[in-house]
């Protein structure tokens, strides 16, 4: 059975089986740019250089004839993953409040993708349930999802359940709430400068509002206020060249109603 499938700046091969007396040898009659097949073995190999599909033929050839065999190779591009921050690089101080809070970031990307997950930097003493949220820029809450299997200290990071469409050249927040304070804070910081990590930015103060946003009224309030362009290590994790994948349903339908009264199915 022939490889269908393969990714942009990936090995690819394919090992062709022939029968027949005697050993058959092998040829490529179609195939795109530098694809090769050893005429003894069979064996295809290739590195596509661009996406697409890409028609191949071959022969199996002996004294007694010859059988031939035709595909399509689909190329894809591979998926690429950033973040704002560096995870190695320095980070800030932690503060000495203990009030809850909901911290956020506002950022850009050069390009339409994926925002599959919220990070953010822990201190020691930043304890309790921690819930990660996306917004656009006017407060709409995109996607929520909460930490699980912490660690003590540092980069913490939880993954929406369905990843999230964000466009170029928008301006979204990427929050999180800390329950009990103890967050991690750089103060000023979006004051002069933003951090451009291609295909992320995040924005100076002055370029979309201030940023360096957060709330403290409730959990899921929406991160509007800034002080002092506060950087409090808040990060996405973005996500572009995914393949697109076929819905599933997997909600249970509401098979029965009363007469008179109202019937609803949430379809998920």
């Amino acid at each position: 059975t022939p490889v269908i499938s393969a990714v942009v700046g990936q090995p690819y091969s394919y090992d062709v089986n022939a029968t027949g007396t005697p050993a058959p040898t092998y040829t490529l009659t179609t195939h795109p740019a530098g694809m090769t097949i050893d005429g003894s073995t069979g064996l295809i190999q290739w590195t596509p250089q661009s996406s697409g599909s890409f028609p191949v033929a071959l022969e199996a050839t002996n004294s007694a004839g010859a059988d031939a065999q035709s595909f399509a190779v689909e190329v894809t591009v591979p998926a690429s993953t950033s973040s704002i921050w560096n995870p190695d690089g320095p980070v800030g101080t932690i503060t000495g409040s203990s009030s809850p809070a909901v911290l956020g970031v506002k950022f850009r990307t050069d390009v339409d993708g994926y925002v599959t997950g919220i990070k953010f930097h822990k201190g020691s003493v930043n304890t309790g349930t921690h819930t990660g949220s996306l917004w656009t820029r006017d407060g709409t809450r995109l996607g929520s999802v909460t930490f699980a299997n912490e660690t003590a200290s540092g980069w913490q990071q939880a993954n929406f359940t369905t990843p999230i469409p964000v466009t170029a050249n928008t301006t979204y927040i990427a929050s999180y709430y800390a329950p009990n304070g103890g967050y991690t804070i750089s103060r000023p910081y979006f004051t002069s400068a933003g951090v451009d990590n291609p295909p992320l930015h995040a924005l100076k103060s002055g370029v979309d509002g201030l940023n360096g946003v957060y709330c403290t009224s409730s959990a899921s309030c929406f991160p509007s206020s800034s002080y002092l362009g506060s950087n409090y290590w808040v990060d996405v994790v973005f996500e572009y060249n995914l393949e697109p994948v076929a819905p599933v349903i997997t909600s249970t339908p509401v098979i029965s109603a009363v007469v008179g009264q109202p019937y609803s199915y949430d379809v998920n």
